[in-house]
C-alpha cells in the first residue's frame, strides 16, 4: 500500500500518514541549519545513489552503492498527500549511478494545511501564517526503464532516520507548533517544537527520527535546511 508519510520511518508509519523523504545535493549539507531556501528551480546534479531496503515498519537500511551502467529515466516525483498522489513533475535520470533531477513550478499543488497535516497532528498550538498558501512536496522520485523500476528516497537508517524533503510554496509562510509527548498503539511519541520559515519557491526541510526499542519511544524533529546524514536510496527496484 502506498502511504502518505512526511518523513520516512516507523513513527509516521504508526500514524498511517505515509512518507519517504528526499534531499538536494546542490545546496550543501548541514544538520537542518541555514535558510533552506533553494529558489524557483530545484536542481539536483551528480549525486550518488545507494541501494536500500525498507521493512514493514518503514525503516530504511542503506546498503552498497548503486552502479547501474544504463541510464534510467525519471517518470514522476511528488508525494502522497491525504492518500492522494500529488505530482510535482520534473525531469531527470540516474546515469552511471548518479542522480540528476530538475523541477520548477510543480505540476500539482494542494492546500498547505494538507501538506503539513502530519505536523498539525503532532504539535500543540499549531499555526500557519498564510493559511491560503498553495504547496507541494517531493518525498519520492520514481524511475522506470524497459527492465527496471524503482523509487528514490532520502534516508540514513536504520534506527535513527535522517533525511530531507523539498516543499514548494506559492508565498512566504511560517509554520509553528509546540512539541508534544503522546501515546499511540503502545508507543511513546515525542516531538520537538516546530518553527519553519518558508519562502516562495522551493525549500529544503530536514527531518530526524529515532526509535528506542527498549522504551518503545520515538523522537521526531524537523527544521528548515538540509541534513547531511541521509543518502539518496533506491528502493523497490527490479
Amino acid at each position: 500500500m502506498k502511504r502518505n508519510l512526511f518523513f520516512s520511518g516507523v513513527l509516521i508509519v504508526l500514524l498511517a500518514l505515509g512518507f519517504t523523504g528526499c534531499g538536494n545535493g546542490d545546496n550543501g549539507g548541514g544538520n537542518g541549519g541555514g535558510s533552506g531556501f533553494i529558489g524557483a528551480t530545484l536542481h539536483i546534479s551528480g549525486q550518488p545513489v545507494w541501494n536500500g531496503d525498507v521493512d514493514q515498519w518503514g525503516i530504511v537500511t542503506v546498503r552498497d552503492r548503486f552502479t547501474g551502467d544504463a541510464t534510467v529515466t525519471v517518470t514522476d516525483a511528488g508525494s502522497w498527500i491525504d492518500g492522494v498522489w500529488t505530482s510535482t513533475g520534473g525531469i531527470g535520470s540516474i546515469t552511471d549511478g548518479l542522480l540528476t533531477f530538475t523541477v520548477g513550478i510543480p505540476a500539482q499543488t494542494t492546500t498547505i494545511q494538507e501538506v503539513f497535516y502530519n505536523e498539525s497532528e503532532l504539535h500543540n498550538n499549531f499555526s500557519i501564517s498564510s493559511p491560503n498558501a498553495r504547496a507541494s512536496r517531493i518525498t519520492n522520485i520514481f524511475f522506470e526503464d524497459d527492465d527496471f523500476w524503482g523509487r528514490l528516497v532520502h534516508a540514513s537508517g536504520p534506527a535513527g532516520e535522517a533525511g530531507n524533503v523539498f516543499v514548494h510554496v506559492d508565498r512566504d509562510v511560517r509554520i509553528t507548533g509546540e512539541g508534544t509527548t503522546s501515546q499511540l498503539f503502545g508507543f511513546t511519541i515525542i516531538t520537538s517544537d516546530l518553527d519553519l520559515n518558508l519562502r516562495a519557491g522551493w525549500n529544503a526541510i530536514s527531518g530526524n527520527e529515532n526509535f528506542d526499542p527498549q522504551t518503545m519511544t520515538f523522537t521526531f524533529s524537523s527544521a528548515v535546511g538540509e541534513s547531511a546524514a541521509g543518502r539518496w536510496t533506491l528502493l523497490e527496484q527490479q
